[in-house]
């Protein structure tokens, strides 16, 4: 047909597959077979890398607006592993450039994609091993790279001001922002969800506005389990705040009612099983512990009073703890 653009990433597409079977004669689709021609296909010249007509921005779109993609294990997703290799290009990349043509100063990431290769000629038969070996000869972490990946797929929408959370191509950054995702968008009961994660995927609870109560709070319990656990918060259109914290339990309660919008995300990395999620808008009350009007403290001379410690307990309605809640939040006279 007169489809030029369509016969030229065909072309770069097959072309690529030609180099994977130099390195790896047993490639798979999963991981990375499919995904990286894919990628590539918007890392080659000018004229595919402004289309968005094609092959490649459909999937990422697949992949910002479907959950059940995002909810599988990435080592499974074969073309929807698309916006993961384009993260690892944009981060590992050499020089300042963005966009094609590739220089010997901007390569886009194309070195970085023949570390991977180079690696998995070692190791065709671990996959997975060869990807965390070649991001740790870069320089990072195969599971902080991941985490930051989850994070960046729904915070690349609004100005992230780290790279990490967010990706370079402008095509990429006009389509539509994740979706597809649970979204609080009332002021709803405490509610606790508990799915069941996928090594390698990611979960989404948006509160979307989140001025319908003065705080949110949002309560991970991995069940023994650690697991990649964030919180993050956007005022005025822009990413504002970002908590993140790779354990088995993480609590976070954030003064939502000048915010937009605030995210809860469940990361799994290596591990798989069910994890508790409770979230709600919450009223955090401060409770003087120590000292109390039956058991005073007096510090000091009348006329020359000096300063001491006071311990405070933050609980919600019906007494219920509050906890998560950070240091600029209060203003102590």
């Amino acid at each position: 047909n007169n489809d030029a653009l369509q016969k030229r990433l065909l072309a770069y597409h097959e072309m690529n597959h030609l180099v994977q079977i130099e390195y790896d004669t047993s490639w798979t689709a999963g991981l990375y077979g499919e995904g990286l021609p894919r990628t590539i296909e918007d890392r080659v010249d000018t004229a595919l890398d402004a289309d968005t007509g094609h092959l490649f921005i459909p999937e990422v779109n697949d992949v910002i607006g479907t959950d059940n993609i995002r909810n599988k294990d990435l080592a499974t997703l074969s073309y929807r592993t698309v916006l993961w290799w384009t993260w690892v290009m944009d981060q590992y990349r050499q020089g300042a450039g963005i966009d094609p043509p590739v220089t010997a100063t901007n390569d886009v990431g194309w070195d970085a994609l023949r570390d991977f290769y180079l690696e998995i000629a070692t190791q065709p038969d671990d996959e997975l091993g060869a990807l965390s070996d070649t991001i740790s000869s870069l320089g990072g972490s195969f599971r902080d790279d991941f985490i930051d990946y989850t994070l960046a797929l729904y915070a690349y929408k609004f100005n992230p001001t780290d790279p990490r959370l967010g990706f370079l191509d402008a095509e990429i950054n006009a389509t539509a922002g994740l979706s597809g995702h649970t979204v609080i968008s009332g002021a709803g009961a405490w509610t606790t969800d508990s799915p069941d994660m996928d090594p390698r995927s990611s979960r989404y609870w948006e509160f979307s506005p989140a001025n319908q109560g003065d705080y949110v709070s949002f309560t991970f319990d991995g069940r023994g389990k650690p697991y990649g656990f964030s919180v993050m918060t956007v005022d005025g259109g822009n990413l504002d705040r970002r908590w993140t914290s790779y354990s088995d339990t993480f609590t976070r309660t954030v003064r939502s009612a000048d915010l937009d919008r605030v995210v809860g995300v469940v990361s799994a990395f290596d591990q798989t099983g069910l994890v508790d999620v409770s979230y709600g808008y919450v009223q955090p009350a401060i409770n003087i512990k120590d000292p109390t009007s039956s058991a005073f403290e007096m510090v000091g001379m009348a006329d020359d009073p000096r300063s001491f410690l006071v311990r405070l307990d933050v609980d919600g309605k019906d007494g219920a703890a509050v906890a998560g809640l950070t240091k600029d939040e209060f203003t102590v006279t």
